[in-house]
C-alpha cells in the first residue's frame, strides 16, 4: 500500500507544472447563451445563427489580416476542447466539463512541451481567428459548411478544422482516429491531447493556404 502511495505521489509531482501561454488567441462566438440549453456551454453557441456567428468572425479576419479557421464540433466533443485548449497555450492540467469525461486531465509533460505550447500559441495568436461553428443542435451549422463549399469533403469526424479564403475553403485538417498528432492515455489518468509540433505544422499548412 505503502508503495502505491509513493507511486502516485510519483506521478502526481511529474503533473504538478501546467499553465497557459501568454497570446490571446481571437475566438467566435464572443459570448454564450446562459439561457440555451442547460446553460454550460463554453465553445459552441446550441441555439445561434451559425452564420452571424461566422460573420462577425468574417469581419474581424478582414479588419485584422489574420486567416479565419473554423473549428466545425459539437460541445460534447473532447477533441473539439482539447483543440481549443492546445491552441490557447494551455499545458500540465487540463479542465474540461465534457460528459463522460472527467473534468480534469493531467499531461505528463516532456521536455520541449512547454515551449512548443507557446509556439503554437504564438502562431494562432498573430495569425488565425478561430471561429467554433456548431454541428449538432445549432439551427444551421450544417448550412454554413454548404455556404463555404464545406460539406463536400466532411467525413462526419470532428473537430473539422478550415482555413477560409474570399469566403470559400482554403485547406481542410481532418482528424482521424488514432491519428500521429494525437497523444492520448487511459486508465488512471486519463488524457488527450496532441503532439504540439505536427499539429503547429498542419495549422501552419492551413494558414498559409489562405493567405
Amino acid at each position: 500500500m505503502l508503495r502505491l502511495l509513493i507511486s502516485f505521489l510519483v506521478l502526481w509531482l511529474s503533473f504538478a507544472d501546467c499553465g497557459v501561454s501568454a497570446e490571446s488567441v481571437a475566438v467566435f462566438p464572443k459570448t454564450l447563451d446562459a439561457n440555451c440549453r442547460n446553460g454550460d456551454a463554453e465553445l459552441y453557441d446550441e441555439c445561434g445563427d451559425q452564420f452571424e456567428i461566422l460573420k462577425s468572425a468574417t469581419e474581424e479576419a478582414k479588419k485584422t489580416g489574420k486567416v479565419l479557421v473554423v473549428s466545425y464540433g459539437a460541445e460534447w466533443c473532447i477533441w473539439c476542447h482539447v483543440l481549443d485548449a492546445h491552441l490557447k497555450g494551455q499545458y500540465g492540467e487540463f479542465k474540461y466539463e465534457v460528459e463522460d469525461y472527467p473534468s480534469s486531465m493531467a499531461e505528463s509533460l516532456g521536455p520541449h512541451d512547454r515551449e512548443q505550447a507557446a509556439d503554437l500559441n504564438t502562431f494562432a495568436a498573430q495569425n488565425m481567428i478561430l471561429v467554433h461553428i456548431e454541428g449538432r443542435y445549432a439551427p444551421n451549422g450544417m448550412d454554413v459548411l454548404r455556404s463555404l463549399g464545406a460539406d463536400r469533403d466532411f467525413e462526419g469526424s470532428i473537430p473539422y478544422l478550415f482555413s477560409v479564403k474570399d469566403g470559400r475553403v482554403a485547406s481542410r485538417l481532418t482528424f482521424k482516429k488514432n491519428d500521429p498528432m494525437e497523444k492520448r492515455r487511459d486508465g488512471l489518468f486519463l488524457y488527450r491531447g496532441y503532439n504540439r509540433d505536427k499539429l503547429l505544422d498542419q495549422i501552419r499548412l492551413l494558414v498559409e493556404a489562405a493567405r
